[in-house]
């Protein structure tokens, strides 16, 4: 799990880290607050424009790559990712 931290918990900047890690251009979605998102897959960019530092719990996941944006309601955000393989 890595922390991002605040001042880079920005929709350009996540999804240029995201990216670098292995996300495609779609994912899939869990974010209650967000129904228009929720429980679907979708295209990343707006995704992230829409979650990405409004402090709502939210999972974007990119089941291929084993990586995930995870953001919670108190702002914190981390990617996670699968452990490599040994």
């Amino acid at each position: 799990m890595q922390q991002i931290p605040a001042v880079d918990a920005v929709a350009a900047k996540v999804a240029a880290l995201l990216k670098s890690l292995g996300a495609g251009p779609r994912c899939f979605v869990v974010a209650a607050s967000h129904g228009e998102f929720d429980n679907c897959a979708t295209d990343t960019a707006p995704v992230l424009e829409a979650l990405v530092g409004k402090s709502t719990d939210c999972i974007v996941f990119f089941p291929g790559a084993g990586l995930a944006y995870y953001e919670n309601h108190e702002g914190e955000c981390h990617v996670l990712r699968r452990p490599a393989a040994h």
